[in-house]
């Protein structure tokens, strides 16, 4: 399930149950393995590329710190290092969570 949550995929079951809290970007790092080009015609290698991200952030619920990660797409703005973003969680187990950035 770590796996799929990173993803995105499920998110909105956690989503709907509207337990937000706030969460903090850790480390954004730029996948630069995995090109995507916008472009049909490129000059150069990277003219037209983008490239996904994957965040690690940290949250904290009823006192207890808990860390997850997400990867975003080439065409998503990925969240800075120390921006506060949005984290749902599951409310039977906090540890269950889901991302939406802006």
């Amino acid at each position: 399930m770590g796996l799929l949550r990173e993803l995105g995929i499920g998110s909105q079951k956690i989503i709907a149950q509207n337990n937000k809290v706030r969460g903090i970007v850790t480390s954004a790092e730029t996948c630069w393995m995995i090109k995507v080009n916008k472009s049909a015609f490129r000059t150069h290698p990277l003219d037209g590329a983008a490239f996904p991200h994957f965040i690690r952030f940290t949250y904290s619920v009823d006192g207890a710190e808990y860390s997850g990660g997400r990867f975003f797409d080439a065409f998503s703005r990925c969240p800075q290092v120390n921006e506060i973003i949005d984290i749902y969680v599951d409310g039977a187990d906090p540890s269950k969570y889901a991302v939406q950035v802006q």
